[in-house]
């Protein structure tokens, strides 16, 4: 595993960059209130979180250099979303950024300084780059996925119920089963539109429906009237994905169960 620092995909070990010196919290409790909005009650197998530190150099052949290598670097630090940092090859977390002070270095004639920032991430897990995405086509009044986490931690999955046909669905109620663990939750008497998409974000507590993911939600569709159960999570190894309906045999309707898969640590770098 090689030592692969970015921040936002900025490359930060190179000659205009260094990391000097980094920590790893490990998986931390960030929070402890439950989820309950709206008459639905939905429960977290666990809230917590992870903090990440880095301090290092950055400096420049001359002053020109050193302020367009400082302005990118914190660009990046001091936006307040959400951005993606990588440690090592394929290790990634989704993280908020809290700047640290710049400290010029006495007697670098102004083309050098120190940096450091704190990074916190909602997940206590680094994660892979890409995800893995099992769909099942529907033909019955339950159908089921097989879905492999092959980290070594528990990844929490997203879900999606796409319409893709020229129908509208309503009063629609859908049961998300975990065969390994028997947990689950049922979205309540929602409405599908021809062409729209039911997104489960886990990760988040978020439940909507919409045309394309993160997009507006739909103005043809109604989201879930009630939410219930609790947003489990992919344990290592296999585990069976059900999807329970009322859809009856409809073809045009289509279950997807996507994740990325986790890490407790980093690793050891070569």
């Amino acid at each position: 595993m090689s030592f692969t620092p970015k921040i936002d995909s900025l490359s930060v070990n190179t000659t205009s960059y260094t990391v000097e010196k980094w920590s790893d919290s490990g998986p931390m409790k960030l929070k402890t209130e439950g989820l309950l909005r709206g008459g639905s009650a939905v429960a977290h197998a666990g809230l917590l979180g992870r903090v990440v530190k880095m301090s290092g150099i950055v400096r420049g052949a001359n002053a020109a250099a050193y302020e367009t290598s400082m302005d990118a670097l914190y660009k990046r630090l001091q936006t307040t979303d959400e951005i993606v940092i990588q440690i090592a090859d394929d290790r990634y977390l989704d993280v908020y950024c809290e700047p640290g002070p710049i400290e010029p270095m006495p007697g670098a004639d102004g083309i050098a300084a120190r940096w450091s920032a704190t990074f916190t991430s909602k997940s206590p897990y680094w994660r892979s780059s890409s995800t893995s995405t099992q769909t099942v086509v529907n033909s019955s009044a339950t159908v089921s996925v097989n879905c492999t986490n092959a980290g070594q931690s528990p990844a929490q999955p997203t879900f999606q119920v796409v319409n893709g046909g020229a129908s509208d669905y309503t009063d629609v109620t859908v049961t998300v089963k975990n065969g390994t663990t028997n947990d689950e939750f049922r979205l309540f008497q929602f409405d599908l539109a021809a062409g729209d998409t039911l997104y489960v974000d886990s990760a988040e507590g978020q439940v909507y429906v919409a045309a394309t993911a993160g997009g507006a939600p739909s103005a043809s569709s109604g989201a879930p009237k009630r939410v219930d159960g609790l947003f489990w999570d992919l344990a290592n190894g296999v585990t069976s994905v059900s999807f329970e309906h009322n859809f009856g045999t409809a073809s045009d309707i289509t279950f997807k169960a996507i994740h990325h898969s986790r890490y407790p640590a980093v690793g050891d770098f070569s």
